[in-house]
This record gives structure tokens, C-alpha cells and sequence, in this order.
């Protein structure tokens, strides 16, 4: 039966209209069931409750769409403020520790540890400007004070004294400097209304903030399981023909040099960008089954990362998959288990999940896909960069 018979069938039931909108939400079927109610507004335009239905549907869309703009601004600011991390987090802007008595040098302290907190306050204050209140004066005196107390920490550490005063001075600093960045976005928002009621408004969006990241960070440990499950997996992959022909990494190299944070960091915004891509239509229709999309996008792109870094230099077309049995086990089992939550209904109840449609899971998989040709990418380009350098060096 439609939405059309349903309504209909429904009458002047309030409480049943109300359960039957619940029910298309939870189906993904909100757009049927609004283009029903606009059916049964035209027909009787007298019916009230077919009227307040009309203009609660009206205003939910004209909401979504004020979103939507807003959303256009804060995207590519993230990819912007991501890009600019990522580009901090090269292995030459890592703080060098020098020994104020022997002169000895370590360089071990990333900036983008300490300058992350700064640099994301700017970009959340840059888009508050930008989608509402447009106080650019205000934004720069935030800008300015963040940049001053942040190059004071990186003139300063270097005078503080031994090694580990000054590796505890940073420790500190980097605390501050997130302290300071949250106080900086409290100030942009605050600055002209101080009242009780807006200070406990901020306080209590800052710990909803708290709480959401500390939900991504359950949610990074998972997918951290997943990842040393995998390449757990990867520590047993036999070793490559050529690998004692290839140069050796110099004593004082970082186990995370040769491009390896670079790596990670970008193959982990693409990952984010392809998986928010791929929920963002749902999301905007107030589909539920954006949540297991996004998820089910980011479960099947991290098996693909383990999948095509088996070898640092050879493509996967060229690698036996078999030659790794742990490997195949691990990423047949992780699958099994991600179709798993989706579709079965007890899973459903404790993970709050939704079952997709096969175009939908079909999208998710051609994703995971497509990050795996980009990793393939990233691996040939670091190839010809590596050997360029042997070449030139």
C-alpha cells in the first residue's frame, strides 16, 4: 500500500500520521512519504492536519537547505585546514632539542603536535565569520593572539635548558596552546554576548564538542583494532625479491620518515573526504542510512590501505595474494563481519545500524576501491621521487 492509501487510511489520527513518519524515516522513504502528504494537503486543503504537516515539512526543508549552505563553507575549510596539517607534519618541521651544554641535536617533537589546536580554532573561527556573523576585526585579534603565544612557545623552548625541560616545556605548551585556541573560539562567539546564559550555552556546545570527539576516538580505536589486526597480518608477509637491493634507511632516520606521516595523514583526509561523499546525499535527505555508509566506507577503505601497502615498491597486480594467507583470512573475516552489523537485526539494535541498499553497498565497495588506485598512485609517485633523489644525492 503507498504512502498515498496509508495517509488516507489514517484520517484524522494524529498520533498514527506521527508513527507513520517515523517509520518512513527509519525506511528512507521521508520523500514519499512528504510527497503523499502534499497529495492529501491538495486534495482537501482544509484538513488541518494534513495543513500543519504541509508547513512542518516546508520549514524541516527550508532548514536542511540553510545547512547545506553552511556546510558549503565548512568542507572545504576542513579540507583546507587538513591539507595545511598535513603539509606540517613533513618530517623537516619537526622541532629540533639541542643540548644547551654538548650541543647534541635530537629532532623528535612534530610541530603539527603542538600547532594542530591553533591552526583548527583559526579555520572554526574563520567559518563562524564567513557563514553568520562576518566580524572580521574580531577574527583577526583571535588570529593575531594565537599566532603571538604560539611563536612565543616556539622562540622560547630552545632557552629553557637540558633536553628534558625543554621536552616537558613543549609538553605543557602544546596544553596551553589547546587551551588558549578553545579560549580564542570562546572569545569570537562570546565577544558581545557575555551573559550567564550564553557563557553556559558555549560551555555546554564545547562539552557536547568533548563528548562527539571522544566518540571519534572510540570509533579511531576501533578502526585501529582493524588496522594492527591487518597489519598483524602484514608482519608475516614473506620478504620481496629485491628488498636487499634497495638502499638502507640511515641510522638516525625516524621509523616514521620517508614520507610516512605525509602518508598517512593524506591517504586518511581521502579516506574521510570519499566516505563523507558518499553519505552526504543521504545525510541531506535525513536518510539514517548515512551512518552505516560512512561507516561501512571507512571499514572497507582501511581493508583496502592494508591490502596495497603488502610492498612499498611493487603494485598489488604483481603480489601472489596467497602468499599471505593471514592477510586474505583477516580481510574475508573483517568483510563477513562489516555485512554482518549491516544486515542482520540483532546487530542492528546494538550498533545502530541500517540495512543498505545493494546500490548503496555497491558505492562503498567502489570507493574502497578507489582508494586503493590512489594508494597505488601515491606508491609509484614516492617510487620515482625516492629513486630521484638516489639519482641527484
Amino acid at each position: 500500500m503507498s504512502y498515498v492509501d496509508t495517509i488516507r487510511g489514517v484520517g484524522q489520527d494524529a498520533e498514527q500520521l506521527e508513527l507513520t513518519y517515523q517509520q518512513a524515516a527509519r525506511a528512507g522513504e521521508a520523500e514519499d512519504f512528504a510527497s503523499a502528504i502534499e497529495a492529501g494537503y491538495a486534495e482537501t486543503p482544509d484538513n488541518l492536519l494534513y495543513a500543519a504537516w504541509h508547513y512542518r515539512l516546508a520549514y524541516a526543508a527550508a532548514t536542511a537547505k540553510r545547512r547545506l549552505i553552511a556546510w558549503g563553507w565548512a568542507i572545504p575549510l576542513a579540507i583546507v585546514n587538513g591539507l595545511i596539517l598535513w603539509w606540517l607534519s613533513a618530517e623537516r618541521f619537526r622541532l629540533p632539542i639541542v643540548d644547551p651544554a654538548g650541543g647534541e641535536s635530537w629532532t623528535e617533537i612534530p610541530t603539527i603536535v603542538l600547532l594542530a589546536a591553533p591552526i583548527s580554532a583559526l579555520a572554526i573561527v574563520a567559518f563562524l565569520a564567513i557563514a553568520g556573523t562576518r566580524r572580521w576585526t574580531r577574527v583577526l585579534g583571535v588570529g593575531l593572539g594565537l599566532v603571538l603565544c604560539s611563536a612565543y612557545v616556539l622562540l622560547i623552548y630552545p632557552q629553557v635548558g637540558p633536553r628534558v625541560f625543554q621536552e616537558h616545556y613543549l609538553t605543557l605548551a602544546m596544553l596551553h596552546l589547546a587551551l588558549l585556541a578553545w579560549a580564542g573560539v570562546g572569545a569570537y562567539v562570546l565577544a558581545r554576548h557575555r551573559d550567564a546564559e550564553s557563557c553556559f550555552a558555549f560551555l555546554i556546545k564545547s562539552l557536547e564538542v568533548a563528548v562527539l570527539a571522544g566518540l571519534f576516538a572510540i570509533a579511531g580505536g576501533l578502526f585501529t583494532g582493524i588496522t594492527f589486526g591487518l597489519f598483524q597480518a602484514l608482519g608475516v608477509e614473506p620478504p620481496e625479491k629485491d628488498v636487499m637491493k634497495r638502499p638502507p634507511y640511515t641510522a638516525n632516520e625516524s621509523v616514521f620518515g620517508r614520507g610516512m606521516v605525509q602518508f598517512i595523514i593524506g591517504i586518511g583526509v581521502i579516506m574521510s573526504a570519499l566516505a563523507i561523499g558518499a553519505a552526504w546525499g543521504l545525510w541531506h535527505e535525513g536518510d539514517p542510512r548515512w551512518q552505516t555508509v560512512l561507516f561501512t566506507t571507512l571499514v572497507l577503505s582501511q581493508l583496502a590501505v592494508a591490502v596495497a601497502t603488502r610492498s612499498e615498491e611493487n603494485p598489488i597486480w604483481r603480489l601472489n595474494p596467497f602468499t599471505n594467507r593471514s592477510m586474505v583470512l583477516a580481510v574475508v573475516l573483517t568483510i563477513a563481519l562489516q555485512l554482518a552489523v549491516i544486515y542482520l537485526p540483532v546487530a542492528n539494535t546494538i550498533f545502530d545500524t541500517q540495512p543498505l541498499k545493494p546500490i548503496e553497498l555497491a558505492l562503498s565497495f567502489g570507493l574502497a576501491l578507489l582508494t586503493l588506485i590512489i594508494v597505488e598512485i601515491w606508491k609509484a609517485v614516492a617510487r620515482r621521487w625516492h629513486r630521484a633523489r638516489q639519482v641527484t644525492g
